[in-house]
């Protein structure tokens, strides 16, 4: 999942700052079994749903974009298919990652 503009103001688990509509799908996601929900935050990079963030305000740069690109976060998934929904720049960044792990191209939804 890529992060998103609209967040609410404080500290919450990631899948619940962020206000757009594909969080309540995601969080409909991560409570089956067998399935693991991460953000990929422009603040913070890679992340699990769960981990309590600070709202915060910065965009995914192209320069932003590039420097997550350079190394695969160690929480990336290394077995099992990959999906990804985000715009461009996070859909490439999670396609560098595979690439750097040898795993299969990651699923874009």
């Amino acid at each position: 999942m890529s992060c998103t503009e609209t967040k609410r103001p404080g500290a919450h688990p990631a899948l619940d700052l962020y206000l757009a509509r594909q969080f309540k799908i995601a969080r409909a996601f991560a409570e089956l079994p067998g399935w693991r929900v991460l953000v990929l935050s422009a603040e913070h990079g890679l992340i699990d749903g769960g981990d309590v963030i600070e709202s915060y305000e910065r965009p995914m740069t192209k320069a932003r974009a590039a420097e997550l690109s350079k190394a695969t976060p160690a929480n990336y998934p290394t077995s099992g298919p990959v999906f990804v929904y985000g715009g461009s720049k996070y859909r490439g960044i999670v396609r560098d990652w595979a690439s750097d792990r040898d795993a299969s191209d990651p699923v874009e939804v």
